[in-house]
C-alpha cells in the first residue's frame, strides 16, 4: 500500500485454482471486477490461460451482475422511501376518460422541426413531455402539462432545475417512478409517484395493483405512453419519438435536457421509408 495512495494495493500470490482468485476479488468487492482488465502473457502456462478465460467468462460476469442487481434494488428502496416520506401522491389508473387528445414529445431530432406545430396544439391538447424533451419545450415557451421521468440518478435534480420557473412549478405535474430522485419533488408542485413492476418497492410499498404503470421502460418515451394510454384518450400524436435519425450529425433535439450520449449503428428500415440510423437500446424502446 502507498501512503499517497493508502486505498491502492498491488499484492502478488500464488493461487490453486481461479475460485481463489475470485475469492481474494470479492473481499475487496466484487463489483469491481466489472472494470477489470485481465492480463496474462502469451507465454503463458495452458492452466494460466484457462485460468484468465475463466475470469473474463459468463460465469464471472453472472456473479457481478447478481450484485449489481442486488445493489441497485436496495438502492431502489431507499429512494422510494424518500420519495414516499414526502406524501405526494400516488398513481392510480383512472376508470374513466381524463384527455381526449395527447400529444406525446419525445427527445429525438424532430422535436425541434415541430415547434410551430406543437405551440397550436398546446391550446387543445394535452402535452406529455418524455423527460429530456422538457428542455426543448421550455426553450420554445411550451410548458408541458405533464413531464414524466423514469430514470433514478440524482443528475436529474441539477438537469431540470435551470428550466424551472414559477409558471412551471404551479402548470406542470411531474409524474415519476417512485425509485426516482426525490429531490425533483422539489421542483414541482404538483407530483405522481408511480409504482415500476418487478422492482422491490412494488413489492413493499404499493397497496393496490392500480398503483402500477405497465411497459414504462426501457425509456422515458415508454413511459409517456403507458400513461397516455391509461388516461384513455380518443388520438394520440407522437413528436419526436424518433427512437433514432436519418441524419448521423443530429441525433437528438439540439436543447434537450440533460446528456444523453447516442451511438447510432444499426441501419434499420424507416416507418416513412428509406432507412434510418438507431442502436439496440431504442430498439428495445
Amino acid at each position: 500500500t502507498s501512503k499517497d495512495y493508502p486505498n491502492d494495493s498491488l499484492e502478488i500470490g500464488r493461487y490453486e485454482s481461479v475460485n481463489e482468485i475470485l475469492h481474494s476479488v470479492h473481499k475487496r468487492g466484487l463489483h469491481l471486477l466489472e472494470h477489470a482488465f485481465v492480463f496474462f502473457s502469451s507465454a503463458a502456462s495452458q492452466k494460466t490461460l484457462e485460468t484468465a478465460e475463466y475470469l473474463c467468462s459468463k460465469n464471472t460476469a453472472n456473479l457481478v451482475n447478481y450484485t449489481g442487481f442486488t445493489n441497485d434494488e436496495y438502492n431502489m428502496v431507499y429512494n422510494s422511501s424518500q420519495m414516499l416520506s414526502s406524501e405526494p401522491r400516488l398513481f392510480f389508473s383512472p376508470k374513466e376518460q381524463v384527455a381526449k387528445d395527447i400529444v406525446i414529445c419525445g427527445s429525438g431530432p424532430s422535436l425541434d422541426e415541430n415547434i410551430e406545430l406543437l405551440a397550436k396544439l398546446q391550446e387543445d391538447h394535452l402535452i406529455i413531455s418524455a423527460a429530456s424533451s422538457f428542455g426543448t419545450l421550455i426553450t420554445n415557451n411550451i410548458i408541458p402539462d405533464v413531464l414524466c421521468i423514469l430514470e433514478r440518478g440524482q443528475f436529474l435534480h441539477e438537469d431540470y432545475k435551470k428550466f424551472v420557473n414559477q409558471e412551471i412549478t404551479e402548470k406542470t405535474i411531474l409524474v415519476t417512478s417512485a425509485v426516482s430522485d426525490y429531490k425533483l419533488g422539489e421542483l414541482f408542485k404538483k407530483r405522481v409517484v408511480f409504482f415500476r413492476p418487478s422492482l422491490t418497492p412494488l413489492t413493499i410499498f404499493s397497496t393496490s395493483p392500480s398503483q402500477l404503470l405497465p411497459l414504462d421502460g426501457p425509456q422515458a418515451v415508454n413511459t409517456a405512453i403507458s400513461l397516455a394510454s391509461s388516461l384513455k384518450p380518443n388520438n394520440v400524436l407522437m413528436v419526436g419519438c424518433d427512437l433514432g435519425t436519418l441524419n448521423l450529425d443530429k441525433v437528438r433535439s439540439i436543447t434537450a435536457a440533460g446528456v444523453s450520449p447516442r451511438t447510432f449503428d444499426r441501419q434499420v428500415p424507416a416507418n416513412f421509408g428509406g432507412d434510418c440510423w438507431t442502436d439496440s437500446y431504442m430498439a428495445d424502446a
